[in-house]
């Protein structure tokens, strides 16, 4: 299929606006190159247009990476916010169910709003960027296939698109680290301000250096049982790859400095894990780099897969111990000086007689996390991609792996959900159970014993198959009203016999005539060109919460400073004891009670104790459902109450004005006493109604409820105009 036609479904459709016009330069370099010929003038009008529609992408890139970075801002304003009213309140119990509790759910709600748009916008600008950048590349491709000559103009504009100021250039790494702070942060409950929370404070303090930290991970992943899930990435997908994770897992702290992941293989004669399938032997070590030197290094760690109940033995080694296994001169006497461990795991290797098959160097992104399964099993997740993977292979050869490898490994029999989802996606290509980069190694060494005919992953790297896939197209939901039906009826026409239509020639006239505008062509549905509207709901569900925020603040304020009244006055009377006196600073009770009020003595953070009970997990979608449920219910809250208040206040002045009207002669009234009697009833009716319209606010309740309201309103409402109508004609 032609890229052209390809262009709509990998970029971005609601920025289809913007993609560069790719049939028409493609058109005007077939003209201009006709017959292999080519003139001054066609070279300027080729690279007019290539320079024009670089310019407008490289524009429009740029201007949405302003918009994300606005929206990372705000988030840095609403964590903000949040940590201010969690250190205001973290030394009140009476602050528990103040006003800054439902401000501070709207700031959390929102923050996850911000944090999901700003997610979305990343992976669609790497999308948009990528599908523009390779819509480029065949250009230039198709231009050299036809053109006589390069020319100056086609180098110049190859730096200009391969620059560093170029879309195709932009780094979202730091962009990507805020998102994983972020999210963290959602998770754990605990917010504090960028400046004041380095990021790797929220996975833990650890006193361990970095790389062996990393290391420690590595060892982690390959030594628990669990299954393993391998995908191939494109580089024009990864973006949006490791944005998805973050929504799911965490990434590990200090994953993403420069460092290199150095693993080498172990196995016997007969390559019996290769064979069977399993995880062999390795050394895994990482390497810290700075400008491209390694400016620190882990120790070996060598994981042997022992079997039984410990199924993989890890042990540290010395440079000394570990050159000895490498170069197959280690012997018993060896093992007498090291720990249990390494005896056990280098025994195990000496009686296998293993040897180094393989090495694996690459860049490697880590990820982990814990969370519970419908059937309440603990599941653990690890995740790792690798990027640069360069394998050297038993015979010296290198090679370099053309794809990012996206590890994951889980333990119990059913991956997670969202791990299947992304599995059916268009970002990452899953490969076979064969797969691994032990076995691309013992591949390229063209190994019989392992592989007998090339597994299936293989020819698709010996032919050069293209992974990428198309997104599925999102099919537009239109609404019934947009478009209208007619019905023509028969016998409608005054003219004609037998009542029939005024076209006599009309074949169709029990057919539906369809009405639309420019805007809305309900014959379009299928039409990528067709005009369509891509609306958010979290906005208008967000701007509707910031509302009965702003309505019910008065309310909650005045509900709090007579709670705070009462208990002032049941303490001065002796009838309640403040919170000091009931829990004195040599209490028991005292530190648990200052553990509630958000001190955290192992992290040291300050944070607000209503998120214990609700604290937000890894699965973002279920505690979006619990924050909107607690804003729900107060919204419902202040709802009924404002509508008792109002409909309270209205009878009490109908009350009072027919209590008048029935012991008074109206005719002797003086006419201001008349006028304060139809002002009252007018301000019963309006109070009515607005007790009927915060009613209609409140989600849906039951039948009698609605009747007593309607009914209350509509007596009022005939109160009313009945008083006043019998103040005007008396």
């Amino acid at each position: 299929m032609k890229y052209g036609v390809q262009l709509p479904s990998r970029s971005v459709p609601e920025w289809r606006a913007h993609n560069i016009l790719y049939n028409d330069i493609r058109d005007t370099i077939t003209q201009e190159t006709s017959g292999n010929l080519i003139t001054a003038d066609g070279y300027n009008t080729i690279f007019s247009l290539l320079n024009d529609e670089y310019q407008n992408v490289n524009l429009f890139v740029k201007s949405k990476l302003g918009e994300i970075e606005q929206r990372l801002r705000t988030c840095q304003r609403l964590v903000a916010a949040i940590s201010s009213l969690d250190s205001g309140s973290r030394n009140k119990l009476e602050d528990l169910q103040s006003t800054s509790e439902m401000t501070r759910d709207t700031n959390i709600y929102q923050l996850q709003c911000e944090v999901a748009k700003v997610s979305r916008d990343v992976q669609h600008l790497s999308r948009f960027a990528g599908a523009q950048f390779t819509g480029f590349r065949k250009l230039i491709k198709k231009f050299r296939k036809l053109a006589p000559k390069d020319g100056p103009q086609l180098h110049e504009f190859e730096r200009l698109l391969n620059g560093s100021e170029s879309f195709a250039s932009i780094d979202f790494t730091s962009i990507f680290l805020e998102l994983s702070l972020l999210y963290d942060m959602i998770r754990s409950g605990r917010f504090s301000p960028f400046k004041s929370l380095p990021p790797w404070t929220l996975n833990g303090p650890s006193s361990k250096p970095l790389e062996t930290r990393l290391c420690q991970f590595d060892v982690r992943m390959v030594s628990t049982p669990a299954k393993t899930i391998y995908y191939w990435i494109h580089s024009e997908d990864i973006v949006q790859v490791q944005v998805s994770l973050l929504q799911n897992l965490s990434l590990l702290a200090g994953s993403d400095h420069s460092q290199v992941t150095r693993t080498t293989f172990y196995d016997d004669e007969e390559f019996d894990c290769a064979v069977r399938k399993r995880e062999p032997a390795q050394t895994c070590q990482v390497e810290l780099l700075e400008n491209g030197d390694v400016s620190a290094k882990s120790r070996t760690v060598f994981c042997a897969p022992t079997g039984g109940i410990r199924h993989f033995c890890a042990a540290t080694l010395s440079s000394k111990v570990e050159h000895k296994l490498y170069t197959g001169a280690l012997t018993s006497k060896d093992l007498d000086s090291l720990d249990n461990n390494a005896k056990f795991a280098l025994g195990w290797a000496l009686s296998r007689q293993i040897k180094p098959r393989a090495t694996v160097v690459s860049s490697r992104l880590r990820y982990e996390t814990n969370f519970a399964t419908t059937d309440a099993e603990i599941q653990h997740v690890w995740a790792v991609i690798d990027s640069d993977l360069v394998v050297q292979n038993c015979r010296n050869s290198l090679s370099k792996f053309p794809y990012h490898v996206l590890q994951i490994r889980f333990t119990g029999q059913d991956a997670p959900k969202w791990l299947e989802d992304m599995g059916k996606s268009h970002l990452m290509h899953p490969v076979s159970e064969s797969f691994s980069s032990y076995h691309y190694a013992l591949y390229l060494a063209q190994n019989k014993k392992v592989f007998w005919s090339s597994p299936s992953w293989a020819k698709i790297l010996e032919k050069g198959e293209d992974i990428r896939k198309a997104p599925k197209p999102a099919r537009q939901q239109r609404s019934k009203r947009s478009t209208q039906t007619l019905r023509r009826q028969s016998g409608s026409s005054s003219g004609g016999a037998g009542g029939g239509n005024i076209l006599l020639n009309d074949t169709t006239a029990n057919d539906s005539t369809r009405y639309w505008n420019e805007f809305d062509n309900p014959e379009d549905e299928d039409d990528e060109n067709a005009f369509s509207v891509f609306v958010n709901d979290e906005d208008e569900e967000l701007v509707r919460m910031m509302r009965a925020e702003a309505l019910s603040q008065p309310l909650m304020k005045f509900s709090q400073t007579v709670r705070r009244s009462v208990r002032h006055v049941k303490q001065l009377l002796g009838l309640e004891f403040s919170t000091a006196d009931e829990y004195p600073s040599n209490s028991p009770c005292s530190s648990e009670t200052q553990s509630l009020l958000g001190t955290d003595r192992l992290s040291g953070t300050q944070y607000s104790p209503r998120l214990i009970p609700t604290d937000i997990g890894p699965d973002l979608e279920t505690d979006n459902a619990l924050v909107r449920t607690r804003l729900q219910h107060r919204e419902n809250m202040m709802m009924a109450m404002l509508t008792t208040v109002c409909l309270t206040l209205a009878a009490i002045i109908d009350v009072m004005v027919y209590a008048i009207l029935l012991s008074e002669d109206v005719e002797d009234l003086v006419v201001g006493a008349q006028v304060v009697l139809v002002v009252g009833l007018l301000l019963s009716a309006i109070l009515a109604t607005l007790g009927a319209m915060a009613f209609g606010l409140h989600n849906p309740s039951n039948w009698p409820s609605q009747v007593c309201v309607h009914g209350f309103w509509f007596a009022v409402m005939c109160f009313g105009v009945g008083g006043i109508s019998w103040i005007v004609t008396t």
